[in-house]
């Protein structure tokens, strides 16, 4: 683990106190730039070329934290929503005959509200809030309130079940109010049937 000078030139590294590259020859006074390296639990090399001492630094720092958070207590960093979805999305082009309908409704519906969270950070809030967007557009079908809990819910299934992602399904806290929603409303229109 160690931050060293980069050379813009033959992209070598050297010691930070070097005043020229050791392969090249190059200035660093002309300009510098440094290389973080950080070894991870399974043996690789994080790499990476930043502008300025203090931020090399800070990401050696946070690149350790990683590295050690991994390897002792097996935590990974909690995907992204967008992440996981282009996933899935892959998966269900080949397993899927409805994919389009799923792309379909995610791009429509989901996308915009949890776009660039983190999976763990949604909320059945975050749920009803797609929800609440969708009953101020048009009135829509209660079936079509139920595809998009069920997508939501199909997505974080799936990400557990690849190990991509282990914590709680917002939409999975929604199951009451998806029973109230589609089967009141199918119930509703059943008794005005009979009342005619």
């Amino acid at each position: 683990m160690a931050i060293n000078l980069h050379c813009s030139n033959c992209k070598s590294s050297s010691k930070i106190r070097k005043r020229y590259c050791r392969n090249c020859g190059y200035d660093f006074s002309n300009g510098k730039k440094y290389r973080v390296v950080v070894k991870s639990h399974d043996g690789r090399r994080m790499s990476k070329v930043v502008e300025s001492i203090a931020y090399a630094r800070k990401l050696e720092g946070k690149l350790k934290t990683q590295a050690i958070e991994k390897n002792l207590f097996g935590i990974n960093q909690i995907p992204l929503i967008d992440d996981v979805w282009l996933k899935y999305l892959s998966w269900a082009k080949e397993n899927k005959k409805s994919w389009q309908d799923d792309l379909h409704r995610w791009d429509k519906h989901i996308c915009p509200y949890i776009r660039g969270k983190r999976m763990d950070s949604i909320s059945a809030y975050d749920v009803q809030s797609i929800l609440k967007g969708m009953r101020s557009k048009r009135p829509y079908a209660p079936a079509t309130i139920k595809h998009i809990i069920v997508l939501i819910k199909r997505v974080y299934n799936w990400a557990y079940e690849m190990d991509l992602y282990e914590g709680s399904n917002p939409a999975s806290k929604i199951k009451e109010l998806l029973s109230r929603v589609v089967y009141g409303k199918i119930r509703q229109r059943s008794d005005s049937l009979q009342l005619h």
